[in-house]
């Protein structure tokens, strides 16, 4: 989950689907890259690329019949369901993806004293991140730009306007 978040941040169509893929077969890879594909538009376009996002695409990917999850990833999205309406209950307008990233960022803050020790690709921490992401995150910030515009082209390209939804034979 942490790794198709980072890569949707990135651009990255591919370590999306790789990582999507890595929970469970896909039943229609192709279904699957136009879904990602679709999803990283919308990141383009001001979608921020967290929990929020990635559950709307799963269950995107669910309804197209283009994968089918695990169970104990159905119990994970119900988990978030309920933990995302007492989020709302309780604090009013916050959304799971601002509690998660805050949680996140203090888990990172705590992990920090250890990870000098720990083995560059371990993801063996809270954050599920591992030294080999963060330096590739940090490394492959001008592919991420590249990717960025490369994309936004292309929507623009497809639609004439890069705000407007692409065409539905797309």
């Amino acid at each position: 989950m942490v790794q198709a978040v980072a890569c949707a941040a990135t651009q990255d169509e591919a370590g999306v689907s790789r990582a999507l893929a890595a929970l469970r077969h896909p039943s229609d890879p192709a279904t699957l890259r136009a879904t990602v594909a679709e999803g990283l538009r919308q990141v383009r376009q001001g979608t921020f690329p967290g929990m929020d996002w990635l559950m709307a695409l799963l269950d995107r990917l669910g309804t197209a019949g283009a994968m089918q999850f695990p169970e104990n990833l159905t119990l994970f999205r119900k988990a978030l369901l309920t933990l995302s309406g007492v989020i709302g209950d309780v604090s009013g307008q916050p959304s799971i993806d601002e509690v998660l990233v805050m949680t996140g960022l203090a888990q990172f803050g705590r992990e920090w004293p250890a990870r000098p020790f720990a083995p560059f690709a371990s993801r063996a921490f809270g954050t599920h991140w591992s030294n080999a992401d963060g330096f590739g995150l940090w490394a492959g910030w001008p592919l991420t730009v590249a990717r960025y515009w490369t994309g936004a082209w292309q929507d623009a390209l497809a639609t004439g306007d890069p705000t407007s939804p692409p065409p539905s034979g797309r």
